[in-house]
Order: C-alpha cells, then structure tokens, then sequence
C-alpha cells in the first residue's frame, strides 16, 4: 500500500527534524502479510421436540506482519542522502488467537410460544511486537529501535434469552 503522507510530515518540527526543502513531499510504502485460521463447529438437535438446542465452537488463529518504510523527495523528486531520505522505518508483528464454547436453548411451551436462551464464553489473546527506526521516532540515535510489546488478554461472556408469542399465522411479539 502506497500512501501520500506529505501534510503528516512538513509540519514545522518534522521540517527542522528532517531538513526538508520546500516542495518535498513524503510517502509511506507498507508490506502486509497476514494469515487467518478460522474453524467453528456446531452440533445441533433436531427441530421437531419440545426442546431444541445447538452447541458449538469457534476456534481463530490470525498472524500477521507490517513493514512500513517512509521516503522523504525533495522539490525536484530527489531522496535526501541517509538519513533524511527515510526519515521512519517500522517493522510490526502481530498474532491474535480467539477460542469460544456456545450453546442456545429453546423450549417450545405451548405451539405459539417458546422461550430460549444462550451463552457464549470467548477468550482472546494478542501478542504485538513493533521496532520502529529512524529521525521521526528517536532524533538523537536513529539507528537504534525503539520496541514496543504488549500482549492482552480479555475473556467475554455473552448472554441472551428471548421470548416469542405467535398471536396468529401474520402476527408474532417477541422480546
């Protein structure tokens, strides 16, 4: 992906910072690679019972990793000896899991009402990691990265109940 970044870069500080020249213009050229795993399996009964359920899981496996290069051009089109000509370098790896168990319940009471219910448990962990180089992120060493790493974690429980009234063939409440 190719993106024009000029109105980012000749702010006054970035100017001083990367000896730009009027005219320059600045672009930021990333590289994507990214693999997804996405598998869910559902079992279910069937749907002719006073109770009728589904249960199932959902399994998702992404990893992916980002190389983004900024090139400053002078007025003419030029790049800048090193280093202003890449003034920013990224290198970002990123892997996401997400696992989940859910189930929905539904209990026909009478032909023209029913009741259900349902709960999903999902668990997702990521794990970031990004080097960054260059004058826009540390003037003074810009050789050196500047790493970042987090990895969160969060689990979710969803819930949901309903119930539905068929008052006639072309009426129905529900809430």
């Amino acid at each position: 992906r190719f993106t024009d970044v000029t109105a980012t870069y000749t702010r006054p500080s970035y100017v001083k910072l990367l000896n730009e020249t009027p005219g320059s213009t600045v672009s930021d050229i990333n590289n994507y690679n990214i693999s997804k795993t996405t598998e869910e399996i559902r079992l279910q009964s069937a749907s002719n019972g006073k109770l009728e359920w589904l249960a199932g899981f959902f399994y998702q496996d992404e990893s992916s990793a980002t190389n983004s290069l900024v090139t400053l051009k002078d007025g003419a089109g030029v790049q800048p000896a090193q280093p202003y000509g890449s003034p920013a370098v990224e290198f970002t790896d990123n892997d996401l899991k997400e696992t989940a168990g859910f189930a929905d319940l539904t209990w026909y009471i009478l032909p023209q009402l029913d009741l259900s219910a349902g709960y999903r448990h999902s668990h997702i962990e990521q794990h970031n990691h990004t080097d960054e180089y260059g004058f826009v992120f540390e003037p003074t060493s810009p050789t050196l990265p500047i790493t970042r790493t987090d990895t969160p974690a969060n689990d979710v429980n969803t819930y949901s109940a309903g119930i539905r009234w068929r008052v006639s063939p072309d009426v129905m409440l529900y809430a």
